[in-house]
C-alpha cells in the first residue's frame, strides 16, 4: 500500500474537463508511449512552487450517466460513439469530451486510467475509481436532447425514475427497483476487478436524490443491503489485488437528513460496511457551516473528510434572478481546511477543481502564463492539507450555506441578514494562533458601519473603513471573480482591522450587530 507522509488532500479527477483535454494533447504527437501519461499525475505532486504536496489520493470519476471504460452492464462512451457512426454522424458530431476517450482506447490501444493508477503508486499517492451512482446532468432537458438517453429512456420506459415531483432530479433512477440496484452492483463488481484500486468511492453526490423518499418508508433498509453487497465486492476485490481498499461514500452534511434521504449512517457504523465518508455541499456553494465534529464523535469507527467545492454562490439583492457565482481562492479553502481539520476531519476533498497541465490545448491559449486554475489548485496542494500548514498560512472564513435539503427541511443560510434592533452571526474558524493578525470584512447592503454597532466575541470594533479588493477575471470558465471575496453587486464593503486586545475564541468568533435597519449580504474573517 501506499505510504503517507501527513497527506490529507483527496482531489476528485473530472473526465471531461480534465482527463479528455490532456488526452486530446497527446493524441497529436507521432506516437504515445506509457511515460506521456506520467505528467498528469505528476503535475499534482512536483508543485511549481518547489513545496511539498500534501495530496494523499487522485479519485478517477470514471462514471457520470455513461461509462468512460468499456462495460458489460452500462451503457459507456464505445457504445454511444459507434451507435452515432453508425447512424451516419460524423467524428465532428460527436461530443468533444466522449469522442477522444473513445480514440485513446480504440485507435490507440490504450486505457489511460491503468497507467494513472500505476503511476499514483510509484509517487506515493492513492488512486481511488469514483463512480457517481445516479447522475442527473441535464435533467430537465427533453429526453431527445440528453447525453445518455440510453439511460434517460431505460428509466422513463421500465418506470424507474423517482418521478416528475422531484424536479431537476426526477429521471434520477430509483434504487427501490431491484434491476437498477443489480445493474450497478455489477458494473462495480467489473470496475473492482479491472482496476487494482486503493479506493472505490460511491459519490451520492451526484445524486442524493435515489429514491422516491416522500413515499417509500423503506429506503434505509433497501439502501444498507446494497451498500452490504458493495463491501462484499470490495472484500472479494481485497483478496484478488492482496491490499485493502477503501469504500467511501460521498453525502450530505446533516446525518438526519441523509437518513430522510434513504442513507442511515448509523447502521453501516454498526456494521462495519463503510471505511471512509466525505461530508460535502452538493455543487451551489461551499459551504463553512457543516457539521464535521458531529460526524467525527458519532461514527467512530469511520474517517471523515471535509468536502469542498469550487464555488461561492452569491446572492444579487437588486437583481434576484442573477446567478452570480466565484471560484474560492486558495486562502478562503484553507479557511474552510482550517475549520474542519480543527473539528477532526482526517483530510479535505476537493470537488470541481479543475487544473490542467500546462501544455494542454485549454491551458496553451494563455500563452507562457500559468492558468489561474493551475496556480490556485497547485497553492492549495502546498497548505491545505496538513494542519500545521493550515494554521499557519493565511486563510479567509467567509460565511457561506448549506445548498440541499429534503423536503420538508429549511437549509441554513445565514445571509443576506436583515437587522433591525440585533443579531449575531457565527464564523467558524478552528485555532487561531497567539500573535495572528485579523481583519474583519463586512458588506452592506442597506446601512452602514457608521449607524450599526459591529462586536467581535463582545468587544466592540469601531475603525470600519471601505474596502476594494481585487478582481481577477482570468478563470478556467467563463465565470469572474468579482470583488475577490463574493461581495454581492449592489453591496458596500468595510473592512476593519482587529485591536491585538480582542480574544479569539477556540473554534467559533461570534460577530454582533446592532442596528435600527441594515441588510448584512457577506461576512468574513480574514486570518494572517
Amino acid at each position: 500500500m501506499v505510504t503517507l507522509m501527513n497527506r490529507s488532500l483527496i482531489l476528485n479527477i473530472d473526465i471531461n474537463s480534465v482527463i479528455t483535454p490532456f488526452l486530446t494533447s497527446l493524441m497529436e504527437r507521432p506516437a504515445i508511449k506509457e511515460e506521456d501519461f506520467f505528467p498528469f499525475v505528476d503535475q499534482y505532486i512536483d508543485l511549481i512552487s518547489g513545496k511539498p504536496s500534501q495530496l494523499r489520493a487522485l479519485a478517477f470519476d470514471i462514471f457520470c450517466q455513461l461509462s468512460a471504460v468499456d462495460s458489460a452492464y452500462m451503457t459507456d462512451y464505445s457504445t454511444y460513439v459507434e451507435k452515432k457512426l453508425a447512424s451516419g454522424a460524423s467524428p465532428a458530431d460527436l461530443l468533444p469530451f466522449i469522442y477522444p476517450v473513445y480514440r485513446m482506447n480504440h485507435e490507440f490501444g490504450i486505457e489511460p486510467w491503468n497507467i494513472f493508477m500505476r503511476r499514483c503508486r510509484e509517487r506515493g499517492v492513492e488512486a481511488w475509481v469514483s463512480v457517481r451512482m445516479n447522475d442527473a446532468h441535464d435533467g430537465l432537458l427533453n429526453d431527445e436532447e440528453c447525453l445518455a438517453e440510453e439511460y434517460v429512456y431505460r428509466a422513463r420506459w421500465r418506470g424507474h425514475a423517482i418521478g416528475a415531483r422531484y424536479g431537476y432530479f426526477g429521471k434520477c433512477l430509483d434504487y427501490a427497483h431491484d434491476e437498477v440496484r443489480e445493474r450497478m452492483l455489477g458494473y462495480l463488481g467489473e470496475m473492482l476487478t479491472r482496476y487494482d484500486t486503493d479506493g472505490l468511492e460511491l459519490d451520492f453526490m451526484r445524486e442524493i436524490w435515489c429514491f422516491d423518499y416522500l413515499e417509500n418508508p423503506n429506503c434505509c433498509a433497501i439502501m444498507t443491503d446494497f451498500i452490504r453487497n458493495v463491501r462484499a465486492l470490495v472484500r472479494a476485490a481485497e483478496e484478488k489485488h492482496g491490499h485493502p481498499i477503501t469504500l467511501s461514500i460521498r453525502l450530505p452534511a446533516e446525518i438526519e437528513q441523509c437518513r430522510v434521504w434513504g442513507f442511515d449512517v448509523e447502521a453501516w457504523e454498526k456494521e462495519h460496511l463503510v471505511d471512509h465518508i466525505t461530508v460535502t455541499p452538493r455543487w451551489s456553494s461551499s459551504d463553512d457551516g457543516m457539521p464535521i465534529h458531529e460526524w467525527v464523535s458519532r461514527f467512530p469507527s469511520i474517517r471523515i473528510s471535509a468536502g469542498v467545492e469550487t464555488l461561492l454562490r452569491i446572492d444579487d439583492l437588486r437583481r434576484p434572478d442573477d446567478d452570480s457565482c466565484v471560484h474560492l481562492d486558495a486562502d478562503t479553502v484553507n479557511g474552510l481546511a482550517a475549520s474542519y481539520l480543527s473539528q477532526g476531519a482526517e483530510g479535505i476533498y476537493l470537488f470541481n477543481y479543475f487544473s490542467l497541465p500546462i501544455h494542454t490545448p485549454t491551458s496553451a491559449t494563455h500563452g507562457n502564463a500559468r492558468p489561474l486554475s493551475y496556480l490556485r489548485t497547485q497553492d492549495i496542494l502546498s497548505r491545505c492539507g496538513d494542519i500545521k500548514s493550515v494554521l499557519s498560512s493565511p486563510r479567509r472564513h467567509i460565511v457561506m450555506y448549506q445548498d440541499i435539503v429534503p423536503e420538508g427541511f429549511t437549509a441554513r443560510r445565514p445571509l443576506p441578514c436583515r437587522i433591525a434592533g440585533s443579531t449575531e452571526l457565527t464564523i467558524p474558524t478552528g485555532e487561531i494562533p497567539a500573535g495572528a493578525k485579523a481583519e474583519l470584512r463586512v458588506a452592506f447592503s442597506e446601512g452602514a458601519p457608521e449607524n450599526t454597532a459591529i462586536a467581535l466575541n463582545g468587544q466592540l470594533l469601531n475603525s470600519f473603513v471601505p474596502s476594494v479588493q481585487a478582481e481577477l477575471t482570468e478563470l478556467p470558465t467563463s465565470l469572474i471573480l468579482r470583488n475577490g471575496s463574493g461581495v454581492p453587486v449592489g453591496s458596500a464593503l468595510y473592512a476593519c482591522l482587529i485591536p491585538t486586545d480582542i480574544t479569539f475564541r477556540d473554534t467559533v468568533q461570534t460577530v454582533s450587530f446592532r442596528a435600527e435597519n441594515a441588510c448584512i449580504t457577506h461576512l468574513e474573517l480574514y486570518i494572517y
